[in-house]
């Protein structure tokens, strides 16, 4: 099932460490990415957060998520994103994908004390970029209008 969340600016969406069931699809606002206290990162419009609890076999999240500005998502909860998965496996490759680019950033960004806030986000949206780019999939709203039918 998908479910709309409004968060205000400040408030943290999900928190490092603690065990992940949804995943979130940001439908207006800006929020930033947080490890272990550290800005690395802003998503926006269109851009998704917490598929790595779901996936990533231990549930837990690897970083926190705090609103830059008041914002809306979905909310697409574990069970409906498996059915997702096995009825669209392709189209959920993407996130898998995403999730570790996100998990191979996270690592340069703790080695790399040195590369400033600007740079850890360019890499991570450049890398993003070439994902979707690359990845032949329905839309992302496609797939998440099948799963609230």
């Amino acid at each position: 099932m998908v479910q709309l969340y409004v968060a205000l600016e400040g408030d943290l969406v999900i928190t490092q460490g603690e065990i992940g069931e949804e995943m979130f699809i940001i439908l207006q606002g800006r929020v930033e990415i947080v490890i272990n206290g550290n800005q690395i990162g802003q998503l926006k419009k269109g851009d998704f957060f917490g598929e790595g609890g779901l996936l990533n076999g231990t549930g837990r999240r690897g970083a926190s998520i705090r609103c830059l500005k008041m914002s809306i998502f979905y909310i697409l909860e574990k069970d409906s994103f498996d059915s997702l998965r096995g009825a669209y496996p392709d189209d959920c490759t993407l996130f898998l994908d995403v999730a570790q680019r996100r998990v191979n950033t996270n690592k340069v960004v703790k080695t790399d004390d040195t590369m400033s806030d600007c740079d850890r986000q360019k890499l991570e949206e450049q890398e993003e970029q070439q994902l979707y780019k690359q990845a032949k999939r329905r839309s992302l709203r496609d797939v998440v209008r099948t799963v609230m039918l």
